[in-house]
């Protein structure tokens, strides 16, 4: 049999390598435990990514992941056991006469965590604790999203629409001590005030608690409501101006890469910022007609005046 153009010794002895290591148990398993789970993170990742996204949409999402991770957790680690076990029968891996591994070596006092447990169950043991450690870190790096929104809470819709009013003036003042430009007064006046706005336009309380800021936002950028409520219109665009991810910076970064060469390691920096944005902004470059912007750039540039006589 002739060899495949793309093979050489490198790819043989790599080959030779990773086969027995993927041809095991414990692989085949661990990899169906990671393919149900990042599955799940690659959907959430995208809707992070999606244009006009708000902290508190974003946190919901999460909040899904995290639903998962914790509802689910046995039957992934059961799916992901039963995946391993049917590949290994079905490629004819063997299962029970696998290699220990060498144990580390316990101080006085210490008792052995895997103790007692057969090869199944210290595997089932190393996917909870995996799945475990995920949900932590997962939480973690979520509790500073929570962090905002719990000083934001003022402008969340369940909070804004049902809060009794002995809740409403903490909140605004909780604000406060982040920002110092509202009035505690003011903004506990403007939230009863767009209660009874909303009522007036008959809008069912139970839609408008479900809301999120941008859609409250909308709303009383429809109504024209704005000069009645500045306060929590302020409040709103502050919230809604906040970064949930950096994928838009990572893209400009990667584009910047892209034009910024060895062979153009001269450029000026407005020379450069401004071939950055035609690159990013490559749709509405592609609208523009050369003709009006040179006509544009030449009267702006132009030194030569008639003379009237």
């Amino acid at each position: 049999m002739r060899d495949s153009p793309d093979e050489n010794l490198n790819t043989r002895s790599t080959a030779s390598t990773l086969i027995p290591l993927m041809c095991d148990h414990t692989f085949l398993c661990f990899l169906e435990l990671w393919n149900l789970i990042l599955a799940q993170v690659d959907s959430v990742q995208t809707y992070l990514q999606t244009k006009g996204v708000t902290l508190d949409m974003s946190l919901k999402k999460i909040g899904t992941l995290l639903l998962f991770l914790t509802e689910e957790r046995n039957d992934i680690v059961n799916k992901a056991i039963n995946f391993g076990v049917e590949k290994c029968q079905e490629l004819g891996i063997e299962m029970g006469n696998q290699k220990r591994r060498r144990r580390r070596k316990l101080l006085p006092g210490e008792s052995a965590t895997d103790s007692n447990l057969t090869e199944l169950e210290e595997l089932r043991r190393s996917m909870f604790e995996c799945l475990d450690r995920f949900v932590e870190e997962l939480q973690k790096r979520t509790s500073g999203m929570k962090k905002i929104l719990d000083t934001f809470q003022v402008i969340q819709s369940k909070f804004l629409m049902n809060a009794p009013d002995e809740e409403i003036l903490p909140a605004a003042q909780k604000l406060n001590l982040v920002y110092d430009d509202f009035d505690g007064e003011q903004v506990f006046l403007e939230v009863k005030r767009l209660r009874r706005h909303i009522r007036a336009t008959e809008t069912k309380i139970e839609a408008a608690t479900s809301w999120t800021t941008k859609e409250m936002l909308q709303f009383i950028t429809t109504w024209d409501f704005n000069e009645s409520v500045p306060n929590l219109c302020l409040i709103l665009q502050y919230f809604l101006t906040i970064c949930v991810s950096v994928a838009s910076c990572e893209r400009s970064f990667s584009k910047l890469k892209l034009i910024k060469n060895y062979l153009r390691s001269t450029m000026s920096e407005q020379r450069l910022n401004s071939l950055a944005i035609l690159s990013i902004e490559k749709k509405s470059a592609s609208t523009l007609d050369f003709d009006v912007v040179i006509d544009t750039f030449a009267s702006l540039k132009a030194r030569k005046h008639n003379l009237k006589i």
